[in-house]
């Protein structure tokens, strides 16, 4: 967030309520899926490595208030755009494919449940129409 938006705001704010730091997260998703971290970091194109490297780079993503870049920096070492493509697979792979959502769900490291693209969208204009029926 860029101290110029907010009036009166001196410096960047760089935790918010509920932060978690990208460590704890690693190492929680390395505990629940049983994978040594080395394990998920190597520089392999197996399907099975890289859908536990995409995975982890999703959850930091969601669950962080981390950059691609500073993603990119723990996990991969290459740049943003290596944070993009993981992402956007996840959830393609989340929108259509019910057994790799579910697998997701299995090693969530604080146990939500992964939402749709759609379930996500329902979700927020539902609340936006909550918020607009309140105001009136």
């Amino acid at each position: 967030m860029s101290p110029y938006i907010v009036p009166g705001l001196k410096e960047k704010a760089v935790r918010y309520p509920g932060h978690t730091p990208i460590s704890d997260l690693v190492a929680a998703f390395c505990s629940i899926t049983g994978r040594r971290l080395e394990w998920i970091l190597e520089k392999d194109r197996h399907k099975e490595r890289v859908k536990y490297r995409h995975a982890l780079v999703y959850f930091i993503r969601k669950l962080t208030d981390a950059t691609h870049r500073q993603i990119c920096e723990v996990v991969t070492g290459y740049d943003h755009t290596v944070s993009i493509h993981a992402i956007k697979s996840v959830q393609d792979r989340i929108d259509t494919d019910e057994d790799y959502r579910e697998w997701l769900n299995a090693i969530h490291p604080y146990s939500q449940k992964v939402k749709t693209t759609s379930e996500a969208e329902a979700e927020l204009i539902a609340r936006w129409e909550g918020k607009r029926k309140s105001a009136v």
